[in-house]
């Protein structure tokens, strides 16, 4: 009876290291999946997020026409740093006051 029970646990304990890097495998697989599908997701909230941001530009652009020329700069100099910059929002200082950059 020793001489089944040696083997079995022999053979259980060589299958255990293979089972468990094949479930591992597999767990890998599941979550490189469920993150590229939250990147892709996050990905697509971003660009609907800049899309709204540039229309709310337009649309602020068509209102006050005298401060449209400092907001197409501003927009001028953010595609220039290819996005990476944070640019104060252009607006009238009036005596000490000073801005602060905000991202847009």
């Amino acid at each position: 009876m020793r001489a089944v029970g040696w083997l079995f646990r022999r053979h259980v304990l060589g299958r255990v290291q293979w089972e468990v890097e094949k479930n591992l495998a597999r767990l890998v697989s599941d979550w490189a999946g469920a993150v590229g599908d939250a990147v892709a997701d996050l990905k697509a909230q971003a660009a609907a997020r800049v899309g709204a941001e540039l229309s709310t530009l337009d649309r602020l652009l068509g209102q006050v026409p005298a401060e449209a020329a400092a907001f197409r700069e501003a927009l001028r100099r953010l595609d220039e740093a290819g996005g990476q910059q944070t640019v104060a929002p252009p607006r009238a200082r009036t005596g000490d006051q000073q801005e602060t950059p905000h991202p847009l």
